[in-house]
């Protein structure tokens, strides 16, 4: 299936540039997706601003040592390790899977919810340089949580107004249409890289309950993803997990290794939480003491 809006393996120097976005889609949402990060860990400075983690200790002795060294270009990707994804729902409020919260947290010893922050903007720019984050625009602090852990969904509200779109959410009569085969399309911080549109991907399976079922290729950080329809241009879920046990495996033509990619026939998927369940009512709430 297409990976990252591209057909076929890639250099991975590709992924810098926004992919072919003929509807105009990534550039209409991507200022209302943002990466959960912990202050104490990815935020420096006195102005806040985000600390770039180099994706060199992939690379380290033992850390994946049953696979070759990553294809070319892999390095020249930025990460901001551990993180996940958030996207707005409304003016003050986002969501996120709820196990990127513990995640998050367990960055640095001690992590408290009042380390939370989400932040907009960390992004390649068209001249391929990296955009961050502005530290007085751009980072929230999160004020109060709303989570339910067996569904694995949160709503983090914000100290203030996001100021950014609401991603446009299925409604329950919408997502009732949902059929295996639909497309879909995801954006995110997969491994934390800056912001990645993934498209090609399709509904594998509505087992019922609260989840179905992804051919998205997700990875660690996509966690919390909006997972679009591509025939509604809704978001209809959120990323939450796959059934894909590492985020990375050697190459099937080449000597070196890539992100691992989903394969159906072997059984395995990726999950989305159906959107129409991330709903305060649903969720126990937790108040942020600073």
């Amino acid at each position: 299936m297409p990976f990252y809006g591209t057909t076929g393996p890639i250099g991975f120097g590709q992924l810098q540039d926004i992919v072919r976005d003929t509807s105009g889609l990534y550039s209409r949402w991507q200022d209302s997706v943002g990466i959960v990060v912990n202050a104490r860990a990815q935020l420096t400075g006195p102005s806040g601003g985000l600390k770039l983690r180099s994706f060199e200790y992939y690379g380290e002795a033992g850390y994946y040592g049953h696979v070759p060294a990553f294809c070319e270009g892999l390095g020249a990707e930025p990460s901001l390790m551990v993180t996940g994804t958030a996207f707005v729902v409304d003016s003050r409020t986002v969501a996120t899977a709820a196990h990127v919260i513990d995640g998050v947290l367990e960055e640095v010893n001690g992590g408290t919810l009042a380390d939370l922050r989400i932040a907009f903007g960390y992004r390649f720019k068209p001249s391929g340089t990296i955009g961050l984050p502005d530290p007085k625009a751009d980072i929230y602090r999160v004020k109060r949580v709303y989570r339910n852990t067996a569904e694995d969904w949160a709503l983090l509200e914000v100290d203030g107004s996001l100021g950014r779109t609401s991603l446009p959410l299925a409604t329950g009569l919408e997502l009732g249409g949902l059929r295996v085969g639909n497309p879909l399309y995801m954006i995110g911080h997969p491994l934390g890289m800056p912001l990645k549109y993934t498209t090609g991907g399709q509904v594998f399976a509505l087992p019922g309950g609260t989840r179905f079922h992804t051919q998205l290729d997700g990875l660690a950080g996509n966690s919390g993803s909006p997972v679009f329809s591509g025939r509604l241009d809704k978001v209809v879920g959120m990323f939450v997990s796959s059934t894909v046990t590492a985020d990375v495996a050697k190459h099937p033509d080449h000597d070196c290794t890539w992100f691992h990619r989903v394969d159906p026939a072997s059984g395995e998927h990726d999950e989305a939480v159906l959107i129409n369940l991330i709903d305060r009512s649903r969720g126990s709430r937790t108040d942020v003491s600073d």
